[in-house]
């Protein structure tokens, strides 16, 4: 239209066109050089040639279709995408053979028996095969039918959560095929394997030793079983005995304990990757404890500022609230003299830029104290945030201190910033900007007292909330020294209200209702509750399948166990038999818990820790997060195997004592 002052066009790309979306624009606009390279990181372009003067690329559509992400979080999904299905293939492939070494073990004895009336190796081999073959034909697809059941859930759950959030966009229910024909072929192959290695042991063994059941215990003559000493003296003979049966058990025993290992293992990696999923989807809105935000630009006087700042203490229902001002261009000269060598080794960059906060000489002097500061001595000096955390080229986190500040150190503050315009800038600026005068004047420098390095937070002030999103580097002031170092004209200067209100729906309407051109109102209230949605949904997922996981883990240890047991029905018989009383009994059974246990826990949690070190390292690189050891894991993985062991002992051998000392050694003796 050219009688139009503003033309818009937008385009839908195809999916090729998604995946590709940088050449597509780039095509479409005509861009080359740095302007095709801006494409990359930013979201809006403006353009000097060409049909256009602007584009804006929509990259949370994008993202959300799995495009526009940088090649550092491409990597890192990809890192975390690996690691979880290794462990899910890792357990998988353990609970599967550890399920078929249990099954052969209880058969055994019919396996000898078949064999003994004429069936060949051969024949045992196609019987646990064909078992195995069975198994899948159900496992499979009611896996598969059980996964795409939950997805579907899924699907309903994160639409339902994130309806505010997504802006009208919704989660689709789609299940690639070929995920289902891998899962498919993943667990045939490993079933196929499982039931290999367990028919080829049943198919050697002898029909006689078979039948007689002796076949898992192994005598070496040249080694002695003895137990410590201290055994004796703690357990008693019970416990002398459990030893020496773990030592010529190691079959059942090593069956027993990997299922154990894979699922402590598998709790504390996938306890670690939660932890770090709900510290960076919350780490943002963590110590912020306001819930509205108001941004008056530099339209608005001091005194219109401060009426606005009045009128809606007054009129709404607000538990504590906070007038700042703040200038983002000025800039400090000589802050770099005093960099740390902390900040060196981190190639940190800008310490000469300002971030000046003021806030109400009120909320300042309540801050100052808490931090143990006179009041008298600060209000007419700065503070200067000094923590900071960064990546430097080798992506190694560095984290430290970034000034050696004495205090009450004087620096230079150039409130409009240090230009330093030639001739040649100046006309070509006003070929532009043909009212721009270039006035000396403009820049000079005032005296900014530093009067001390501070951390960024304060446990329970308002004002470390707003502190605690600021970047390294930022200064904080009193409002009335902040009017001092810059004019009230500023280009630069805006005006912030922070709010932490009992009812912010109907204080955001208020504030909207009063019509004031220049004032921007932001609702924090409405992204926590996104942002919760968000650790909602990692929680969902992350839990999910932990609590998955963990009951595949104690199903696999239950059977074990209780299948172990069960086949030493005859051995608990022998041992009632010829006296051992039931406190030597319990004493046995308890060696034998706390042995499995223990040796599980003492490979188990490395295990654990190493596959949520690289979870770690794999988010790491990407989000600035610390390494923090996963103590809550650890302990609880500590009491669920041990109470867990127990009570699976206990239950069953509480089946096991209510059989007939008689009629059990009877029965399996030949």
């Amino acid at each position: 239209e050219e009688n139009a002052d503003i033309n818009d066009l937008f385009i839908s790309f195809t999916s090729d066109g998604e995946k590709n979306y940088i050449t597509t624009s780039g095509e479409i606009l005509n861009l080359t050089g740095d302007d095709f390279e801006s494409l990359k990181n930013n979201f809006e372009v403006y353009l000097e040639n060409g049909d256009f003067d602007e584009a804006d690329i929509n990259k949370d559509l994008l993202r959300y279709k799995g495009f526009a992400l940088s090649d550092e979080y491409m990597r890192m999904l990809l890192s975390l995408a690996v690691i979880i299905i290794v462990i899910i293939a890792i357990s998988s492939i353990f609970v599967i053979r550890n399920s078929f070494a249990i099954s052969i073990t209880e058969k055994t004895k019919l396996y000898g028996m078949l064999a003994s009336i004429g069936a060949t190796s051969k024949q045992i081999r196609h019987n646990v095969l064909f078992e195995g073959f069975v198994l899948g034909i159900i496992g499979i697809p009611a896996g598969i039918l059980l996964g795409v059941g939950v997805i579907a859930l899924l699907v309903v759950i994160l639409n339902a959560l994130l309806e505010n959030m997504l802006n009208g966009i919704s989660f689709v229910y789609a299940v690639p095929w070929w995920v289902a024909v891998i899962s498919a072929v993943m667990s045939a192959v490993i079933i196929l394997f499982s039931t290999l290695s367990s028919a080829f042991r049943a198919s050697r063994i002898a029909p006689i030793t078979a039948i007689r059941g002796n076949n898992d215990i192994k005598i070496n003559k040249k080694k002695s079983y003895k137990s410590p000493k201290f055994i004796k003296k703690l357990f008693g003979v019970g416990g002398e005995i459990a030893y020496k049966n773990l030592k010529r058990s190691k079959k059942k025993y090593r069956t027993t304990v990997i299922s154990i290992i894979i699922t402590v293992a598998m709790f504390i990696s996938i306890s670690t990757f939660i932890e770090y999923g709900l510290k960076i989807a919350g780490d943002h809105f963590k110590d912020i404890s306001y819930n509205i935000t108001v941004h008056a630009n530099d339209k608005l006087s001091y005194d219109e500022y401060e009426n606005v700042y009045k009128r809606i203490i007054a009129d709404t229902d607000i538990n504590s609230s906070i007038k700042a001002c703040e200038n983002y261009y000025g800039n400090i000269v000589g802050l770099t003299d005093y960099y740390t060598e902390d900040a060196k080794a981190a190639e940190l960059s800008g310490g000469d830029l300002a971030y000046v906060f003021g806030v109400d000489n009120k909320s300042f002097k309540e801050y100052v104290t808490a931090l143990g500061y006179n009041y008298d001595d600060v209000k007419d000096k700065a503070l200067i945030t000094n923590d900071f955390k960064y990546y430097n080229s080798d992506n190694i986190l560095i984290k430290g201190k970034e000034f050696d500040l004495p205090m009450n150190t004087v620096v230079k503050l150039y409130p409009n910033g240090t230009p330093s315009y030639t001739e040649d800038d100046i006309k070509e600026i006003q070929k532009t900007d043909p009212d721009f005068v270039y006035n000396p004047d403009d820049y000079k420098s005032v005296d900014l007292v530093i009067y001390d390095t501070i951390n960024k937070e304060v446990p329970g002030s308002i004002v470390s909330s707003i502190m605690s999103t600021l970047n390294e580097g930022s200064v904080l002031v009193s409002e009335d020294y902040f009017k001092k170092l810059f004019a009230e004209d500023n280009d630069h200067t805006t005006g912030v209200i922070v709010i932490d209100s009992a009812d912010p729906v109907n204080t955001v309407e208020y504030i909207n209702n009063l019509d004031i051109e220049n004032l921007d109102v932001f609702n924090i209230n409405e992204q926590k509750e996104q942002m919760n949605a968000i650790v909602l949904i990692i929680a969902i997922f992350a839990y999910g399948f932990i609590i998955v996981i963990s009951l595949i883990g104690i199903t696999n240890v239950f059977n074990t166990i209780n299948t172990n047991m069960r086949l030493r029905s005859k051995e608990f018989a022998m041992l009632k038999s010829i006296g051992m009383t039931k406190k030597e009994f319990n004493r046995m059974i308890r060696l034998e818990s706390l042995f499995y246990g223990l040796k599980s826990l003492l490979i188990g949690v490395p295990l654990g820790l190493l596959g949520g070190y690289a979870i770690f390292k794999a988010t790491g690189n990407t989000i600035m997060l610390d390494y923090s050891f996963p103590t809550m894991a650890v302990l609880i993985s500590i009491v669920f195997v041990f109470f867990v062991v127990w009570l699976i002992m206990k239950i069953s051998i509480s089946k096991v004592n209510k059989q007939n000392i008689i009629e059990t050694i009877r029965n399996d003796n030949i």
